[in-house]
């Protein structure tokens, strides 16, 4: 529904959401990088810079447990489980 709105109309030079709402709609891409528009992507550098950046990404510490764990007494001496 959204690519129908922000397609262009060659009869018309415009789009639907520019009849509509007097504006071209912001495209997710756009919010994300907003100059991809107005540059050619190079994708080598891209998937350069992508492993470069998920490289240096550090995997987050779980929180530390407030209660203690309940082990039964006799467990340490039992002989089955």
């Amino acid at each position: 529904m959204l690519g129908i709105r922000t397609s262009v109309k060659t009869d018309a030079q415009c789009s639907a959401a520019e009849l509509v709402f007097g504006t071209t709609l912001r495209l997710l891409g756009e919010f994300i990088n907003p100059n991809t528009n107005s540059q050619k992507l190079n994708l080598e550098n891209y998937v350069d810079q992508l492993r470069e950046h998920m490289s240096k990404l550090k995997p987050i510490n779980t929180r530390e447990q407030s209660r203690a764990m309940y082990v039964p007494k006799d467990l340490s001496n039992c002989t089955h489980v």
